[in-house]
């Protein structure tokens, strides 16, 4: 059975901690996304709804920058839930507020 997000976090950090080499921050290492999703269904999931979007964007011919200038409503730089919820109805994805959030979750690197 695949043990929790917090379980492999620990252990993660244990083994880095445990090396003779340059510690480097856990969060700046490739492996990160294994922490920050549940299990491989979400990373399956959230590459499924990336190939979705851009393939709705193509189908509306909107280049990736258009749409992200058409979406930020706010104009902040930056997409908020509400507005990637309204980027998805747009292109008729249909997705629920679980999709938006693990959308967003596997998506923001920074936590931005």
């Amino acid at each position: 059975a695949p043990r929790p997000r917090h379980a492999r976090r620990t252990y993660y950090r244990q083994i880095l901690a445990s090396r003779r080499r340059i510690q480097k921050n856990w969060d700046d290492t490739p492996v990160t996304k294994v922490f920050r999703l549940g299990n491989e269904f979400h990373l399956l999931h959230s590459k499924v709804q990336c190939l979705k979007i851009r393939e709705a964007l193509a189908d509306k011919k909107l280049a990736i920058y258009d749409a992200f200038c058409l979406f930020n409503d706010s104009r902040s730089g930056l997409l908020s839930l509400g507005e990637i919820n309204g980027a998805m109805q747009y292109l008729k994805l249909q997705p629920t507020e679980l999709d938006v959030i693990d959308f967003v979750t596997s998506a923001d690197q920074d936590g931005d």
